[in-house]
């Protein structure tokens, strides 16, 4: 090749002008390709040139790259160039080199007639300098033709199946020969972007059953700015003119459009085998704070959908102003919110993201609802990668386990995280590096975020779907976040769970990618731990708090603890197992227990004091897990009264029964109450009370009111 040849006369001339207008710019990828052995981050590579004196609209830049030239790469947004966009660069010669010796390679081992060539990543030493053999790792492609693919690579066993279109390249000698043929090949390809005749157009109406179809000429995707085509949809009479791209690159395409005064966007998404229509086109009506979809319809090899067009996304907030204040993060999560509400039992989102995020007539509205859907039910191998965004994807994704509310849940609470740091909670330049993140790690605390909107943050990043908030409960406790706290026991909850947080972090241990059905409980059990100690913190604080002369024993190890306030003996034990006895026939899930007891000395009438049970169980709704405080009693008319009354029970054969219909000697004398962190007052509050009743001699056995707590559990 010659060096100073950067334009090769297989290019189309809008690619050469695009490519020659930002020569600097794709050099530079280029030279930091070279120099780290990965593409260059687009965020990353903004920061280096501004520190350089040079702050350029990266992003604004590299969205119109066209497509046979290069393509931005989500999670994270890499700048990747193809064989082609190389060619047109000074520094990309050697790669250039290192590609056609793999190319040669493989045409030396593909027996005429066989099936395929292989060609692995331990054969790059062999062809390749050393100090090019990781950077022809981020390269090369398998899963697609040869050098054109998009799928990556793993590290060790990797090998790059070439087709029967190898036979294509037995005579190239050069890339400008592999690269003639293979430009030759996508001029054959309606989507490639490379130019030739364009297709006819056939719309139809998605929305009414009668189709309207038209043959319109329809000029390539990505066209120079100002070049438009009418689309004529029946629904409504309303045609919208295709006006300049705006964006693209992560899964279709973005262009402006306008029907008479009405400006909007027409996302362009690609037809792939295996994905029906209906999958990405969600019926939301009566949901707020979702971006509405004006039209929907086909054009050329794409559905289209037409929308409002938004100030901007959350994305490009958090790029210029990196972490925001309280009150502005807590109303876009409450934007949010309102929207996982009104969804959950309805869609999935299942790719929530700052991307999908968009701020539309002052408000914060979700975006793209059927995108992943698609994506996933595709066969094709570049659009199943936009099913799932690593840094916002939840453990159960990883899995490839079904997506539920709870997926949502958790991507908002890696959305809050980020608007209050600036950050991403799990770090990762890779997909393994996410997967093994969200699997395996706990996120990092919240240092400067109020204790209690910290607290739900972390539960919506509980590892076990079932022990995150529901959508309505997130969106009841969002208006909570910022309020002061009612005690000052619990105004120190905020460094009691830092610190918890901080050593479930350094103690958590690893799971594997794909999970059993005991270790899916193991994690839920987890989840169940920790929220349990920061309860007990949570009371014991506040307790400490309020009665100074108190003398306390606390075991940090064992995480229990005891009380001794006057006559009065108050202890909180630490998390257990629910006995053997329980088997959930006929009631609820029963995952671990608890208690909070209070001693006195025996009274004249044999009363000691009282014990409630702590279940974390899904005890009002089913799959939906939490701590509940209840207590159990015997029946009025038996002749011996309990010392402790009421008792707690640890999921026995008597706590069993006593949730059954029916009489029984035990019955639930307390109502089951979910404990949640931010929500805890009452359950301080009523043992604050006991506690001084105790202390002052009293405390007196009362009679249950079990028929209030009938009906507050759940039979499955």
């Amino acid at each position: 090749m010659n060096g100073s040849d950067l334009n090769p006369d297989y290019v189309p001339e809008h690619m050469l002008t695009w490519a020659a207008n930002q020569r600097e710019l794709l050099e530079r990828v280029v030279v930091e390709l070279l120099t780290t052995g990965s593409w260059p981050v687009l965020s990353d590579l903004t920061r280096i040139l501004a520190g350089e004196g040079q702050p350029l609209p990266l992003r604004s830049i590299f969205w119109e790259i066209p497509k046979p030239l290069g393509w931005i790469e989500h999670n994270p947004d890499r700048i990747r160039l193809t064989a082609f966009g190389l060619r047109l660069t000074e520094p990309g010669r050697p790669l250039l080199d290192g590609l056609i010796a793999v190319l040669r390679l493989a045409v030396e081992r593909y027996p005429k007639g066989g099936d395929e060539a292989v060609v692995r990543r331990s054969d790059l030493s062999t062809i390749a300098d050393d100090g090019l053999v990781s950077v022809l790792s981020n390269i090369l492609y398998a899963d697609a033709r040869f050098l054109g693919g998009f799928q990556g690579l793993p590290d060790e066993d990797w090998s790059c199946p070439i087709d029967e279109s190898i036979v294509n390249y037995w005579t190239a000698e050069t890339i400008d020969d592999y690269l003639r043929v293979r430009a030759d090949e996508l001029r054959q390809s309606p989507h490639g972007g490379w130019g030739g005749a364009p297709p006819d157009l056939v719309l139809t109406d998605p929305i009414a059953d009668k189709a309207a179809e038209g043959v319109l000429p329809a000029p390539e995707l990505g066209a120079e700015a100002g070049s438009t085509v009418e689309l004529v949809v029946a629904y409504g009479d309303r045609p919208w003119q295709i006006g300049e791209r705006i964006g693209g690159g992560g899964f279709g395409q973005v262009c402006a459009a306008r029907s008479g005064d009405t400006e909007g966007v027409i996302k362009l998404v690609p037809k792939d085998p295996g994905a029906s229509r209906e999958l990405l086109f969600a019926d939301l009506a009566g949901v707020p704070n979702v971006v509405p979809v004006w039209d929907q319809g086909e054009y050329r090899g794409y559905w289209f959908l037409v929308m409002p067009r938004a100030e901007r996304s959350l994305e490009v907030l958090l790029e210029a102003s990196g972490q925001l204040p309280v009150a502005e993060s807590v109303a876009i999560l409450t934007d949010i919110a309102d929207a996982l509400v009104a969804l959950d039992g309805r869609v999935v989102h299942r790719d929530l993201k700052p991307a999908n995020v968009l701020e539309l007539n002052g408000h914060w509205c979700l975006a793209d609802f059927g995108i992943a859907r698609y994506a996933e039910a595709t066969t094709g191998g570049e659009t199943r990668k936009h099913a799932l965004s690593p840094p916002w994807a939840a453990p159960e994704r990883f899995r490839g386990e079904r997506a539920t509310a709870a997926t949502d849940v958790y991507a908002l609470g890696v959305i809050g995280y980020e608007l209050l740091t600036g950050e991403l909670p799990f770090q990762g330049s890779s997909w393994e590096d996410f997967q093994e993140a969200h699997l395996e790690q706990e996120p990092p605390e919240l240092p400067n975020a109020p204790a209690l909107l910290a607290a739900l943050i972390g539960e919506c990043l509980y590892k076990s779907p079932s022990a995150r908030p529901s959508p309505a409960n997130l969106r009841a406790r969002l208006d909570g976040v910022t309020q002061p706290l009612t005690s000052t026991g619990l105004a120190r909850l905020s460094e009691v769970n830092k610190i918890e947080v901080q050593r479930l972090a350094q103690t958590a241990s690893r799971e594997a990618a794909a999970m059993t059905a005991a270790e899916r409980r193991q994690q839920l059990v987890r989840d169940a731990t920790r929220a349990y100690n920061q309860i007990s913190d949570a009371l014991f604080s506040s307790l400490i708090e309020m009665v100074s002369s108190a003398k306390a024993q606390r075991d940090p190890d064992v995480r229990n603890w005891r009380i001794a306030f006057g006559p009065a003996r108050l202890e909180m034990s630490a998390v257990a197992a629910p006995s053997a006895g329980w088997n959930a026939a006929g009631v609820f899930d029963l995952v671990s227990v608890g208690q909070v007891t209070l001693r006195i000395p025996t009274d004249r009438y044999g009363y000691g004091g009282r014990s409630h049970s702590l279940w974390f169980a899904d005890a009002q709704a089913e799959t939906e897990y939490c701590w509940f405080e209840t207590g159990f009693t015997l029946m009025a008319m038996m002749a011996t009264l309990p010392e402790i009354d009421p008792f707690e029970l640890s999921g026995d054969k008597d706590a069993e029964l006593a949730l059954r219909p029916g009489v029984h000697t035990h019955q639930v004398a307390w109502p089951f109450t979910p404990l949640r962190l931010g929500e805890l007052d009452d359950f301080v509050g009523h043992w604050a009370g006991w506690l001084a009743d105790a202390a002052e001699g009293r405390l007196q056995r009362t009679s249950a009111d079990t028929a209030q707590a009938v009906g507050s559990w759940r039979r499955s």
